[in-house]
């Protein structure tokens, strides 16, 4: 909301203090002695003021008449030329006066309008920031979900990897154990060519196979239950691949909320700075005039 300024009351006490220090009151000396207020408010207070001062009557030396005639015929010659230029010089100075005071009280409201309007940017800037630093602690937030997705999934590739091992490992024992039953099936059979040799021999031949055999069907099922765990753990994984790449997604979006947060803190700072950058060069020229006026007034 704009500023209240100065009044009429305020200034004329000022000026009466400065008269009675036996100086002329001028905007500056009233402007450093209220130490506030507008040159354009001041102006216009203090040519009301001026208006309302009654000229001081001073006692006339005694002259001759003949003197008094004369002097009173060259003054009334040069007074009724100065009254004419003084009057149209007063009469300009207050139209200047009048259309400095309505130009100077248009610039100090438009002043006082900037200066809101910058507070008010203030607060949405600050706003601005609050939801900036939301957007960095989501974003944060974001990016510690998908470093411990992506720690996981890691993980769970480690996993697989050590299954595929175990499960080449199971294979390569079920090729020896192939090999290994193909070898007794053979010697079975060279057994039973030699079974006329030795009933015996034989007889151990079938026990080893058989054991061969059962040892060949554990692996298989081991085989089968690793298989398994290898299926899990690679939906485990494509799981975990989603979850990445969901956390990335979201992180990329706070990253763009967290830019966009940025852009419109920097224009909001750049329209604030033009503000006070109007406002400035509307007081200074407002100033100028007034400067202008009262060093014309006292000439």
């Amino acid at each position: 909301m704009a500023r209240s300024g100065i009044t009429y009351d305020q200034v004329a006490a000022a000026a009466d203090a400065i008269t009675g220090d036996g100086e002329r009151p001028t905007i500056q000396r009233i402007r450093e002695r209220m130490g506030t207020g507008s040159p354009n408010t001041i102006h216009r207070h203090l040519a009301a003021w001026r208006q309302a001062q009654a000229p001081a009557e001073r006692p006339a030396p005694r002259l001759s008449d003949d003197l008094a005639a004369a002097i009173g015929r060259e003054i009334e010659q040069h007074a009724a030329k100065a009254r004419a230029d003084a009057e149209a010089a007063a009469q300009e100075a207050r139209e200047e006066a009048g259309s400095l005071a309505e130009a100077g009280e248009t610039l100090e409201q438009e002043r006082d309008d900037a200066i809101e309007r910058a507070e008010q940017s203030e607060a949405e800037r600050d706003q601005i920031a609050g939801e900036r630093d939301q957007l960095q602690h989501d974003l944060e937030r974001v990016t510690k979900e998908r470093d411990e997705a992506r720690e996981l999934a890691e993980n769970r590739s480690q996993e697989l990897a050590e299954a595929r091992n175990r499960v080449i490992t199971l294979q390569e024992q079920r090729d020896e154990e192939k090999e290994a039953k193909k070898e007794a099936e053979e010697r079975a059979r060279t057994a039973e060519k030699q079974a006329q040799e030795s009933d015996q021999q034989r007889v151990r031949a079938e026990e080893k196979a058989s054991a061969k055999a059962e040892s060949l069907d554990a692996a298989n099922k081991e085989i089968e239950r690793l298989r398994q765990q290898l299926e899990a753990a690679q939906a485990d994984a494509s799981e975990q691949r989603q979850a990445r790449s969901e956390a990335d997604q979201k992180a990329a979006v706070a990253k763009q909320q967290a830019d966009d947060a940025a852009a419109a803190r920097d224009s909001e700072r750049q329209q604030r700075e033009a503000a006070e950058k109007k406002a400035e060069q509307a007081e200074a020229r407002a100033w100028n005039l007034a400067t202008k006026e009262e060093s014309s007034k006292e000439d």
